[in-house]
């Protein structure tokens, strides 16, 4: 949340309220500074939760103490940054409004090393990590749905590993952990597709909703 140009994380913690319904109970509220400065586009926790995320519309990641809001590091991309993610060796992935697929690693000085791992033609949407195979999977404004090795590479002819076509442009995208990924595209089209065989998707059907997808997420047992 927002308030006053500072921006507020609220931890949140999922307790049993019967055998089939759930509730958040309030756990602590962290303060994050300094807070971006512009729209926010993606906030996640890395795999052990020590370190938080928070990209931004203006170009910068800016990484945080999980648990105390300190600002630790940050990074700037010269585009606007559409979605990041972290890999389980803490290694920072960004997608951007030019189409560049990056990797970036922190170094003990606190400073960012940065690879190009992909380019997309056109904005480079929604970006999540395959557990299963290590694969960097991105859905972009190119209407496709590609992945990528996580190994930096200097050159921008970088190939994909697999890039398939999608109905649209990539509007959303979610994990459902494994190999499984559900994309939603611009025209209310949604895909699962398993990475290990992306060349056409395992489902395919259109929203009941009347307007643009703008956020998509599975079910934690992978529904």
């Amino acid at each position: 949340t927002a308030r006053g140009g500072v921006w507020r994380f609220s931890l949140l913690r999922c307790d049993s309220a019967g055998s089939n319904s759930l509730f958040l109970r309030l756990m602590a509220e962290t303060w994050v500074e300094p807070p971006p400065l512009d729209g926010v586009t993606r906030v996640g926790y890395n795999w052990s939760g020590e370190d938080l995320l928070v990209a931004s519309w203006n170009g910068w990641i800016n990484l945080y103490d999980g648990v105390g809001g300190r600002l630790k590091s940050q990074l700037h991309v010269n585009a606007p940054v559409l979605d990041a993610s972290f890999d389980e060796v803490g290694r920072i992935f960004s997608a951007a409004l030019g189409g560049k697929v990056m990797s970036h690693t922190l170094a003990q000085d606190g400073s960012f090393k940065s690879d190009l791992i992909g380019v997309h033609d056109q904005a480079a949407r929604c970006l999540e990590i395959a557990r299963d195979t290590k694969i960097v999977v991105t859905g972009g404004w190119d209407e496709t749905f590609c992945g990528w090795s996580p190994d930096g590479n200097a050159s921008s002819q970088r190939k994909p590993l697999f890039s398939a076509k999608v109905p649209g442009r990539v509007f959303a995208m979610s994990s459902l952990g494994g190999t499984k990924m559900l994309v939603g595209t611009s025209n209310r089209q949604i895909l699962l597709f398993d990475v290990r065989n992306p060349s056409q998707p395992e489902l395919q059907r259109e929203s009941l909703l009347k307007n643009q997808l703008r956020c998509i997420v599975g079910l934690p047992d992978g529904s």
